[in-house]
């Protein structure tokens, strides 16, 4: 699928349909200035994505599908932080503050598009966000799941952000050696200025007690965002 065709669709689009997805987001965002955001983020990301696997039978019901999701995790997000401006990790967070209606939404959208068995990059993104939901309903994270689905998103997707989300499960699944070789592997070019992998490989080597390079490894990690809680956060890692 050429680009031309990706951008011809995309206008076509934003021409004839933009409004009534912003009115569509927002009737369920409740906030107009943050569907616009997400539709322009699902934007982006079509544009990423439409070329290599083709402009999909159903272009808007794409574009708001990875709008919402887009939503969803910036809602998750929103939660990163206590009324201190407290940087508090996913697993730590309080998923009673999470948005019910959101998640549930998402989650019937998720059996949607598994009922299409056709598994992709945004599938894959979306179940593993499933995976940390569902802690608001039994209080526990299934490591070993979310594991497999990195090891499938990998695959099909080999970016950086996915390549540290899967040494990390690997950790957390009780493999923190495998965990520390899948982050080396990974080569300095792509991770030497990438805050998330110091942060992962800083939390990886405390878990293997390895307590001088993992103290090295979150104050890199701190060096590089720009974020006063996450870096404080960051900086009583490297503390620990």
């Amino acid at each position: 699928m050429s680009e031309n065709t990706t951008h011809a669709t995309i206008e076509a689009i934003a021409r004839n349909s933009y409004g009534q997805l912003i009115a569509y987001i927002a009737a369920r965002s409740g906030d107009v200035v943050e569907a616009e955001d997400a539709l322009s983020e699902a934007f982006v990301a079509a544009l990423d994505r439409w070329p290599v696997d083709g402009v999909p039978e159903k272009p808007e019901a794409w574009l708001l599908h990875v709008a919402r999701n887009r939503i969803i995790d910036a809602a998750r997000h929103h939660q990163v932080r206590r009324k201190s401006e407290e940087f508090v990790p996913l697993d730590q967070q309080d998923p009673s503050l999470w948005s019910r209606p959101l998640m549930d939404e998402a989650e019937d959208h998720l059996r949607t598009a598994a009922g299409f068995r056709r598994m992709g990059r945004y599938q894959l993104e979306a179940a593993i966000q499933s995976i940390h939901a569902h802690r608001a309903q039994n209080g526990l994270i299934d490591w070993p799941e979310i594991l497999l689905l990195y090891e499938g998103l990998v695959k099909i997707s080999p970016g950086v952000g996915a390549l540290v989300g899967r040494a990390v499960a690997l950790a957390q699944a009780g493999q923190a050696p495998a965990g520390l070789a899948a982050l080396e592997e990974m080569g300095t070019n792509r991770t030497s200025n990438y805050q998330p992998y110091w942060a992962a490989r800083g939390h990886i080597l405390q878990l293997l007690n390895c307590e001088d390079e993992a103290r090295k490894a979150f104050t890199r990690a701190a060096s590089l965002t720009d974020d006063p809680a996450l870096r404080d956060y960051l900086f009583s890692r490297a503390a620990e």
